[in-house]
């Protein structure tokens, strides 16, 4: 049976509705340097990148694409960038990176030309901390929390039954969908009989 409150959340958001850290890493092949990374973080996604020693370029440009666009600049750091004798670590965080699609990163290091592409398929999980993504290859709940203790994720059918039950892991968590009719679903996140996320997805 489902707890009072979350019954409620569950009828409502039927009346009111008739819906990455990850982490990629890509060695750059630029000759100066020696790692391109991309990261997903609460503030968007953390991009990081070293400088190995003995190489310097003026100035580094961060320029952002979506798949099959023209690439924009994003950030910039001034001035002489690296060093003669050591490795140097650079960062750079993009607040506002496009959520649902492939976000595709380059630098150019000054004069001494662009790095390789590095990309990373972001979601925002927005305040909650959860989003829920239908694609292609199924349903998933996605989470960056790291208060998962004790939590759960039910599926409930259009009258409220529960059809599935689950613990939450941060990352992806893969919807079991196979035996669902065709319709319409709501997922609650519980904790302790208190709902704290609810969105729907469509059985097709």
């Amino acid at each position: 049976m489902i707890g009072s409150n979350l019954r409620s959340i569950v009828m409502r958001f039927l009346l009111l509705t008739t819906l990455l850290l990850i982490q990629l890493f890509v060695h750059a092949q630029h000759p100066f340097m020696s790692r391109f990374t991309a990261t997903i973080i609460n503030e968007g996604i953390f991009l990081e990148w070293t400088l190995t020693a003995g190489n310097t370029c003026q100035g580094i440009a961060i320029e952002r694409a979506l798949v099959g666009e023209a690439f924009e600049e994003i950030g910039t750091i001034e001035g002489v960038c690296g060093s003669q004798e050591k490795d140097e670590d650079f960062f750079f965080v993009d607040t506002s990176p496009i959520s649902g699609a492939e976000n595709r990163y380059r630098l150019l290091l000054g004069a001494s030309g662009y790095t390789e592409e590095i990309s990373l398929e972001y979601f925002d999980v927005g305040d909650e901390g959860f989003l829920l993504v239908q694609d292609a290859q199924g349903v998933s709940l996605w989470t960056e929390r790291n208060d998962l203790e004790d939590m759960t994720f039910t599926i409930f059918d259009a009258q409220g039954h529960e059809m599935e039950k689950d613990v939450i892991t941060r990352g992806e968590n893969r919807l079991n969908t196979d035996g669902l009719r065709q319709g319409l679903y709501i997922v609650g996140v519980m904790r302790a009989a208190e709902p704290i996320f609810v969105d729907q997805f469509v059985k097709f």
